[in-house]
C-alpha cells in the first residue's frame, strides 16, 4: 500500500513537472487532469494486489500437494478446473484494460468539447448551437457509459465466478472419485472444501484483480508516457545570443553543448534529454563555437583537424561506444557550416573535397550529395534536417523545396528562426524528438517547426484550459 502511495505521489510529481516545462500552447485538452485525477490512481490500486500474480499460481501449487494427500489423483481434476479458469481470468484482464483505453478515449473527448464550448460560450449563444452541443456531449458521455457499462457486466461474470468456482471444482473432484469407487469420507470432503477454499480467495478473487488493475496501470503509464514525449520547440539562448545552433550539436544519439554557458543554458538542454541521450559539455579546437565546427548523426561525429587530443579524448570517454569519432583534414574546416545531415541522408558543400566526402559517407553512415540550398553553398548554415522533416532558407523556390524533399525523403518547408533570421542551422538544434530554437524565436515560426519536424501530434491548447477542464469534469 505504501509502495503504491509512494508511486502515486511520484508520478502526479513528473506529471506536474512536465506541465510546468510545456509551453501555454504546448498541453493537451482534458489530458493533464484526467492523468492526476484518474489514471494515477490505477498504480495506487495496482500495488497492494500485484504479487498475486505470482501467489496465485504457487498457492495453486501447494494446495494441489495437500490435496493429493487428501484425495490423491482426483486433486489433478480440480487443478485442471482451476487452470481452466485461468485463461478466463485473463481474457477478464485483458478485455478490462482494452474498455478502459476505450472509455478514457472518450472522457478525453467530452472534456475537450465542454472546454471549447465553455472558452467560446459568447460565439455559441450568438448562434444559438447549446442544442448542437448539448447533443455531442450526450453522444460522447453515451459512448463513455457504454464502456462503463460492460466493464461493470465483466465485474459481475467475475464476481460470480469468486463465489461458485470452489464449489465446482470440488464438485469435479469428488465425483471423479465417487465414480472411481475411491471412498470418500467427511474428513475429505471437508478438508478439500477448506484448500479449495483457499483458492478462492487467491485465484478467484485477488488474481483477477492484480491482472485487472496491472492492465489498467499500464493503459495508464501508456498514457502518462505519451506527456512525457510530449516535447515541443523550445527556446533558449548563449550569452544573450540567439544563435545556439553555433554553440551545440544536436543528434538522436548524443548532444554537444559548449563550455562556459550559463546554468540556465545547460538546464534547458539537460531538463528533456540527459535521461535518454549524454549532453556533453565541451570545445572543438580551443573555441567554442561547436556547432558550427561539428557535423555528426547517431552513427558518428566529425570534427575538424584542429581539434585538440585533449577534446578527441574526452568526446570518446563521454559519448556512446557506438559513435564513430573522427577528425578531417579539410580546408573547409567549419563543417556544421558545409555539411547536414539526419541518419540516412548528407547534404554538403559543392566543392567538398572527394576524401571528405568518403569519410562523410563511412562515418555517417549516410548517402551523400552535393547540393546547395537557395543558391547558398552553405548547405548547414541554411538548413537543418532531422529523420522526420526539414526546414530550409526562406527564399528556396518551391521547385528546389520538391527536388530537395524527394533526395532527402522527408518533408521540407522555407521557414526562419530568431524572428525572421534565415540562418536556420545557427539558430535552431533539433532531432528527432526535440527541437531548440533561439530565444528571439516567435511563436509562428515556432508553429512551423513543431509541425514539419513532427514534435507533436495533437492538436494545441491552453495549460489554463487544463485547469478549467478539470472544473467541467467535477460538474458534467
Amino acid at each position: 500500500m505504501r509502495a503504491g502511495m509512494q508511486l502515486r505521489v511520484a508520478m502526479i510529481a513528473v506529471i506536474y513537472t512536465k506541465g510546468l516545462r510545456l509551453y501555454q500552447n504546448c498541453a493537451t485538452s482534458g489530458l493533464i487532469v484526467n492523468l492526476v485525477s484518474n489514471d494515477v490512481q490505477r498504480f495506487e490500486d495496482a500495488a497492494p494486489l500485484a504479487h498475486f500474480v505470482w501467489i496465485g499460481p504457487f498457492q495453486a501449487l501447494m494446495v494441489l500437494y495437500f490435496a493429493w494427500v487428501q484425495i490423491s489423483w482426483a486433486a489433478l481434476i480440480g487443478l485442471a478446473v482451476i487452470f481452466a479458469f485461468m485463461p478466463v481470468q485473463g481474457f477478464f484482464g485483458r478485455t478490462f484494460g482494452r474498455l478502459r483505453k476505450e472509455t478514457v478515449k472518450w472522457r478525453d473527448e467530452r472534456i475537450r468539447t465542454m472546454a471549447d464550448m465553455i472558452s467560446g460560450m459568447q460565439i455559441v449563444k450568438l448562434y444559438a448551437w447549446e442544442p448542437s452541443f448539448e447533443e455531442q456531449v450526450h453522444s460522447m458521455r453515451d459512448q463513455e457509459t457504454k464502456f462503463i457499462g460492460k466493464a461493470n457486466i465483466m465485474r459481475a461474470i467475475n464476481e460470480a465466478l469468486y463465489f461458485c468456482t470452489s464449489a465446482i471444482i470440488g464438485m469435479f473432484a469428488w465425483t471423479a472419485l465417487w465414480l472411481f469407487g475411491a471412498t470418500v469420507t467427511a474428513a475429505k470432503i471437508f478438508t478439500t472444501i477448506y484448500l479449495f477454499g483457499i483458492l478462492r480467495v487467491t485465484i478467484f478473487n485477488f488474481f483477477p484483480k492484480a491482472v485487472q488493475f496491472i492492465s489498467e496501470s499500464m493503459i495508464s503509464m501508456r498514457r502518462i508516457r505519451a506527456l512525457d514525449i510530449l516535447v515541443m520547440a523550445l527556446r533558449a539562448q548563449f550569452e544573450n545570443s540567439g544563435d545556439i545552433g553555433v554553440f551545440g550539436r544536436l543528434t538522436n544519439a548524443y548532444c554537444l553543448v559548449a563550455i562556459g554557458g550559463s546554468e540556465n543554458f545547460y538546464s534547458v538542454f539537460e531538463s528533456e534529454l540527459q535521461d535518454v541521450i549524454p549532453v556533453v559539455h565541451t570545445s572543438i579546437a580551443g573555441t567554442r563555437i561547436i556547432g558550427r565546427l561539428t557535423v555528426g548523426n547517431r552513427h558518428g561525429l566529425l570534427l575538424p583537424n584542429t581539434t585538440t587530443d585533449q577534446e578527441l579524448q574526452h568526446l570518446r570517454n563521454a559519448l556512446p561506444e557506438s559513435v564513430k569519432i573522427q577528425r578531417i583534414e579539410e580546408r573547409l574546416s567549419a563543417l556544421g557550416n558545409v555539411i547536414a545531415a539526419n541518419d540516412y541522408v548528407a547534404l554538403v558543400h559543392p566543392d567538398i573535397d572527394r576524401e571528405t566526402e568518403e569519410i562523410i559517407a563511412d562515418a555517417l553512415k549516410v548517402e551523400v550529395f552535393r547540393q546547395t540550398v537557395a543558391q547558398n553553398v552553405l548547405v548547414g548554415s541554411y538548413c537543418a534536417i532531422s529523420n522526420q522533416g526539414g526546414l530550409v532558407h526562406p527564399k528556396t523556390s518551391i521547385q528546389d523545396q520538391d527536388e530537395l524533399s524527394s533526395l532527402l525523403q522527408i518533408p521540407l518547408v522555407a521557414g526562419t528562426v530568431n524572428r525572421g533570421s534565415d540562418m536556420i542551422g545557427a539558430g535552431l538544434m533539433v532531432n528527432d524528438w526535440c527541437a531548440f530554437a533561439g530565444l528571439d524565436t516567435t511563436s509562428t515560426e515556432l508553429s512551423v517547426i513543431e509541425s514539419i519536424y513532427k514534435l507533436q501530434n495533437q492538436a494545441p491548447t491552453a495549460i489554463a484550459g487544463e485547469i478549467r477542464n478539470s472544473l467541467i469534469d467535477s460538474m458534467v
